[in-house]
């Protein structure tokens, strides 16, 4: 009997250290991802270039808001010239752009950012592996949102509305986007839907509304993008009466080298 009971003790005891020791790995993985969180959001934050981009407006006035950001040295077709700006095409939405940020060779108009103007602003710029890899942790971020409701107002992390939800992905690789989907036209560069990539930023308009931009979703790649819909956050096709009639435009909000 004591020997039975002692044959027990000891196997309780090994119970025990065995569940201790499962618990403190468990610890140490958990802080090993978080440290590799971070270490990762540091990366991102320190190994960044920049390169200079005009900003392009809604309107023929600087105070109006910014739609988008244009390269140094892109080449943009010019549709109206006015007092002090030129219309240009935006891949999808008309944008006015001063003057003094176009320049002509051989004929044709680009973008010459004059340094120390307040119409050129320094976007930062990422290693093409350092992009890939924040794109892949943002996605990776975003389909785990699949479900959630869709709250109006809101920016997570329970439910969100549609610029809630790129604000907060974008975020949580530490790169804040203005909070309204509006805002977030200017927070990119300008692209043509044929370069779209995975994780830049889609926007659309309903015919005949004043905003700037009705909607805003996250690429995620063939075709398809992550959105806070009315029915919650849902993978959807960007065809259709809604996102195929009203897409609007897409900005890159992370630039590779």
């Amino acid at each position: 009997m004591k020997l039975h009971m002692t044959v027990k003790r000891m196997c309780c005891l090994a119970l025990c250290l065995l569940c201790l020791s499962v618990s403190l790995l468990q610890v140490a993985a958990a802080e090993t991802r978080e440290a590799g969180k971070a270490s990762t959001v540091e990366a991102f934050a320190w190994s960044q270039e920049t390169q200079y981009a005009s900003v392009v407006h809604a309107e023929p006035d600087k105070e109006s808001a910014s739609v988008g950001n244009m390269k140094n040295g892109t080449p943009v077709t010019v549709l109206e010239t006015l007092d002090g700006f030129y219309r240009i095409d935006c891949y999808g939405m008309d944008g006015y752009v001063a003057k003094s940020q176009v320049a002509t060779k051989n004929g044709q108009p680009y973008i010459r950012c004059v340094i120390d103007s307040p119409e050129t602003l320094i976007l930062p710029v990422m290693s093409e592996t350092l992009a890939t890899e924040l794109h892949r942790s943002m996605l990776y971020l975003a389909y785990q949102q699949l479900g959630k409701p869709y709250i109006y107002g809101s920016a997570g992390p329970r439910g969100f509305d549609c610029s809630g939800l790129t604000s907060y992905l974008y975020g949580s690789c530490g790169i804040q986007l203005d909070r309204r989907a509006s805002q977030q036209l200017g927070n990119g560069l300008i692209v043509s839907r044929e370069e779209m990539q995975p994780g830049d930023l889609l926007f659309f308009k309903i015919p005949g509304e004043t905003a700037l931009t009705s909607h805003v979703g996250i690429y995620v790649g063939d075709n398809m993008m992550i959105h806070a819909g009315n029915t919650g956050i849902i993978c959807v096709e960007l065809e259709g009466p809604y996102f195929g009639d009203c897409f609007q435009c897409v900005r890159r909000v992370v630039n590779a080298a």
